[in-house]
């Protein structure tokens, strides 16, 4: 019930819902997460890509255990290929293991491990070189209330991977406005949103392809609810959400799906 919320309108692009565990869960907790919700989900997998995104460490666990098609994304990949990298997951490896999507660019991977623009591009190239789908989460800082000088910053990180030759094609776009103060949380409208995601989809028409542009699927990493997800979902250029996974129930429907701010 609670996934057909996302199916209101018909819509070109396929809609895409990803849920990111980011640092959480014990075994206990994957085990409730997979049989309690994922394999309980009902959807139509031609019009929506469900996708989880576990701790590398739960994967092969997530992996055996998921019986319906939701598929499987790392949360981080290596700038290096295999080799004498203690520590690190390789692209290949992941691809090897049947993981075919990572997020790459995330706020606090940018914030809380200084991953700048050119590493994150050689992530990009490490992952896409091998096959693998990017979900590259493009940053608003919001430290500027003037949505012009805001669009400047998203617009040179679009730019700078651009330049680096990314695979458009494989790439999904995220749009991660960081929250540090609850009172930013009421600039995040569903308008201000939907504006960002046409004016990042117009700037991939112009710079990259007209065709690229208006296939390519852009989520929205922030706040959603089971009530005003169908309001994001009737935007034209909102096709998904990029989410912080928080399992509060045994009841599918009661599972919530929410966006933690990069604080916490």
């Amino acid at each position: 019930e609670y996934m057909g919320t996302f199916l209101m309108e018909p819509i070109k692009r396929k809609t895409l819902v990803m849920g990111n565990w980011k640092c959480h869960g014990e075994l206990a907790y994957v085990k409730e997460v997979v049989n309690n919700l994922f394999n309980k989900m009902v959807f139509d997998s031609s019009l929506l890509d469900v996708i989880t995104a576990p701790p590398f460490v739960h994967i092969p666990a997530v992996k055996a255990m998921l019986t319906s098609n939701i598929m499987i994304a790392a949360q981080n990949v290596s700038v290096f290929p295999k080799g004498n990298f203690t520590g690190e997951v390789n692209a290949e490896s992941l691809a090897d293991f049947g993981i075919n999507w990572v997020i790459i660019g995330s706020s606090e991977r940018r914030e809380k491990f200084q991953e700048t623009n050119e590493v994150i591009a050689k992530k990009i190239e490490e992952a896409q070189k091998v096959g693998m789908n990017v979900v590259l989460c493009i940053v608003d800082k919001m430290e500027d209330k003037d949505p012009a000088k805001g669009w400047l910053h998203i617009e040179k990180q679009l730019a700078f991977y651009h330049e680096k030759k990314i695979d458009w094609k494989k790439t999904v776009i995220a749009y991660e406005p960081i929250i540090v103060t609850s009172s930013m949380i009421k600039t995040i409208t569903i308008d201000r949103v939907e504006e960002v995601c046409e004016q990042i989809r117009k700037w991939i028409q112009d710079s990259v392809s007209p065709e690229i542009g208006e296939s390519i699927r852009l989520l929205f990493s922030g706040v959603v609810t089971e009530s005003n997800c169908k309001i994001y979902m009737m935007q034209k250029n909102i096709d998904g959400f990029l989410l912080c996974l928080l399992y509060t129930s045994p009841s599918p429907r009661d599972a919530t799906l929410s966006r933690m701010p990069s604080s916490a």
